[in-house]
């Protein structure tokens, strides 16, 4: 059981990662200004959260308490992972 919890969340949040990385590759050959890379940003964050989040929830236990520390985190996590 554990193990199977383990790799459901490690495939939802790997993807939420490979997309970060993906967009900084990406914002790094056609940024215009900061702004409009802040925008992109914010975009991602608020899509990774809101998985984020949902598996969690779904996921309970360990993983809520998780949650609970990264919302506490402001110095290192976005706005909106910290507030949902």
């Amino acid at each position: 059981e554990r193990l199977t919890r383990s790799a459901r969340f490690y495939s939802r949040v790997i993807p939420i990662l490979a997309r970060y990385k993906a967009k900084e590759i990406e914002l790094e050959r056609r940024c215009a200004s900061e702004e409009e890379c802040l925008l992109e940003y914010e975009e991602l964050d608020n899509w990774g959260s809101e998985v984020l989040r949902d598996t969690i929830l779904e996921l309970q236990g360990f993983y809520v308490k998780s949650g609970q520390v990264i919302s506490t985190r402001v110095d290192l996590f976005a706005r909106p992972y910290t507030d949902k």
